[in-house]
């Protein structure tokens, strides 16, 4: 089995070490980079699958970055980063990144949602027709969803705010995003109704069967002043 490559972009030699050993334990290919400029290079000669990100470089924001990648790879970036400030997440999250994580972190929740990137990122590509993941099935040229096998009406707002989040599995999404995405303008006095929107959302989607409330709760998790993610869900996962 060919092993994953993952990019490490870290200017902390104590960090960029912990993170090449443990990632390395677990078998995966670790390249390294310091800079932007080195991490531009790697990205361009190796292709790494996932990228992980500090924000805090020697030549470059890695805000900046971010930008600068998405417009020419669609790779996978994990952001790991000391700054806590709500709206540098944000900012990180609507710029491209797909994760964010806080400094100090946790080595074994690092490598979850690399599993989790990687996952989503190497899923075929079937949005023009169905989605599956776990119970959930959209059937995109019906505008029908399922959970389960059974059939939830929802409305148009509804829909589109499902679209969305399973068109970005593993990402969270900024409300700035959704709000774009169903009003086609950015307006916090619209925030309500996305919320409105967002919980009657889950309630039909958990009020489809019982038996499965639990992992649907957790299909659609919240971000507190962030935004929202739907996660990855196996079938093998889900109690019956």
């Amino acid at each position: 089995m060919m092993k994953s490559t993952l990019l490490v972009v870290e200017d902390d030699e104590a960090i960029l070490h912990l993170i090449d050993v443990a990632l390395t334990m677990s078998y995966y290919k670790v390249i390294k980079a310091k800079t932007g400029r080195e991490a531009d290079f790697r990205i361009r000669t190796e292709h790494p699958d996932i990228i992980l990100l500090d924000l805090g470089l020697p030549d470059i924001d890695g805000l900046s970055l971010i930008k600068r990648l998405r417009e020419c790879v669609d790779t996978p970036i994990i952001v790991i980063s000391a700054r806590t400030e709500e709206e540098t997440i944000v900012k990180a999250l609507d710029y491209g990144a797909n994760d964010y994580m806080t400094k100090p972190f946790n080595i074994d929740e690092l490598q979850a949602r690399i599993r989790v990137a990687l996952r989503v990122s190497k899923r075929p590509d079937t949005m023009q027709n169905n989605f599956e993941n776990g119970p959930l099935i959209i059937d995109f040229s019906g505008n029908s969803v399922y959970m389960m096998g059974q059939a939830i009406h929802l409305t148009p707002y509804e829909f589109q705010l499902l679209e969305i989040l399973s068109q970005h599995v593993g990402k969270v999404l900024t409300y700035q995003v959704l709000l774009k995405a169903l009003f086609g303008y950015v307006n916090k006095c619209d925030m309500s109704s996305l919320r409105v929107h967002m919980a009657s959302l889950r309630k039909k989607l958990n009020n489809s069967d019982t038996k499965y409330e639990g992992s649907m709760k957790k299909l659609i998790i919240t971000h507190p002043r962030i935004g929202y993610q739907m996660q990855h869900l196996e079938l093998s996962l889900i109690h019956i």
